[in-house]
């Protein structure tokens, strides 16, 4: 694997839309860990184990590097608030993507995802 730019972060009027880092970890687990979030994704489990975030926010940078998946954390701009996750695992081969996302639940309806979607998808 080739070592490649830094992931960047991206903004829209409302959102922060950027790489996770170690320190995003507990809110992930918190956050991520409502049963809401796992009775409607695939991967995310309920009760949300110990060291699961840490792990899952460790193979960020590798899969960025290798062109596989990007990952971004989506928080408030305001008040800096985090509110979830937005990721594109990536097929070069047929020059396509699929989009997976979750945001808090006290944050649902307000069209958070669709923000921090589009510019993940179209960010210029």
């Amino acid at each position: 694997m080739t070592a490649s730019a830094d992931q960047p972060t991206l903004a829209t009027e409302r959102l922060r839309v950027r790489p996770f880092t170690l320190a995003d970890a507990a809110e992930v687990r918190a956050l991520a860990g409502a049963w809401e979030i796992a009775d409607t994704t695939l991967t995310i489990p309920h009760p949300y184990p110990l060291g699961a975030a840490e792990t899952w926010i460790a193979t960020h940078r590798a899969a960025w590097n290798a062109r596989q998946r990007l990952t971004y954390a989506i928080v408030e701009e305001e008040h800096g608030t985090r509110l979830g996750a937005v990721s594109l695992v990536l097929a070069p081969a047929s020059a396509s993507a699929e989009l997976g996302y979750w945001v808090a639940v006290p944050a649902w309806g307000r069209g958070y995802a669709t923000e921090a979607a589009a510019t993940v998808c179209d960010p210029d």
